[in-house]
């Protein structure tokens, strides 16, 4: 292997780092995050959580790790590694077109939800890929025609941006609507994001933003945990202490790769020799 590949691979492993689930959600437990919920620290109050997405086995278990007491469902990718948890229950879906699993995996969540004890206080640990893995389709759409948009968008590289928009029109989770739901049975609710996308487009963008409430979204706040600017930044301050010229792409990678490959190379002729 090549130093140049070596180095490489190494900034992507410290990227990685900088996002990795488990320690983030101790760290946010560590800073009292949750202390107005937990009350007594001997005899902690237990949450309701719902983990949804690629990050979700390592989140929840980050829960674990800082000892919080909790029941409640996860939503992984198939195939993917969940801890087994007592009083959890995790059902796979599939990434990145839903299907039958990824149906009943959003019912599933409808069903937690109606089932939550009035006024319990309830956490949401939310990442990357939690659009496909748990979807309902909006009585309006058939599930096939839902499935057939999907496509459509991923073959002609619509921008994750956009897309997660036209998602949460077909969806009765999106948008919003799984806060709205979530609000009517208790107040007490909380959101942390593990964010393929940057921080401050987050809680609209991250699952087409199942728990963004365009009015007064107060009301169910949102806590980036980490974003890709946390990852960017560690891939660059690696390559900088292995002697590196670092420049930052002032764009984010978002649509079709050749076009993306195209406007990196454009940028990269365009810096200093």
């Amino acid at each position: 292997m090549s130093a140049l590949r070596e180095d490489a691979l190494e900034a992507y492993a410290a990227a990685l780092a900088a996002v990795e689930p488990a320690p983030l959600v101790k760290r946010a437990v560590r800073q009292g995050l949750l202390d107005d919920w937990l009350g007594d620290k001997e005899k902690p109050t237990p949450l309701h959580v719902l983990a949804w997405g690629k990050a979700a086995p390592r989140m929840a278990w980050g829960l674990l790790e800082a000892k919080v007491p909790f029941t409640g469902l996860g939503i992984a990718p198939k195939g993917a590694h969940v801890p087994r948890m007592e009083g959890f229950r995790w059902i796979a879906g599939e990434h990145p077109i839903p299907g039958v699993a990824s149906f009943e995996a959003g019912a599933a969540i409808l069903d937690w939800v109606d089932a939550l004890p009035d006024g319990a206080p309830v956490l949401v640990l939310l990442s990357g890929g939690a659009s496909s893995i748990a979807e309902l389709p909006a009585p309006r759409v058939r599930r096939e025609e839902l499935q057939e948009l999907w496509l459509r968008w991923l073959r002609m590289g619509v921008g994750i941006d956009e897309m997660n928009a036209n998602r949460s029109k077909l969806s009765v989770l999106k948008g919003g609507l799984l806060g709205e739901r979530l609000l009517r049975i208790t107040p007490k609710v909380r959101v942390w994001l593990l964010a393929d996308t940057p921080a401050a487009v987050a809680p609209h963008v991250v699952a087409s933003g199942p728990l963004h409430l365009t009015e007064r979204p107060e009301r169910i706040p949102h806590h980036v945990l980490a974003s890709n600017d946390e990852a960017v930044a560690a891939a660059g301050i690696r390559l900088a202490a292995l002697g590196y010229q670092v420049f930052r792409h002032g764009r984010r990678i978002e649509a079709a790769a050749t076009a993306e490959v195209a406007g990196f190379l454009d940028a990269f002729q365009a810096l200093p020799a």
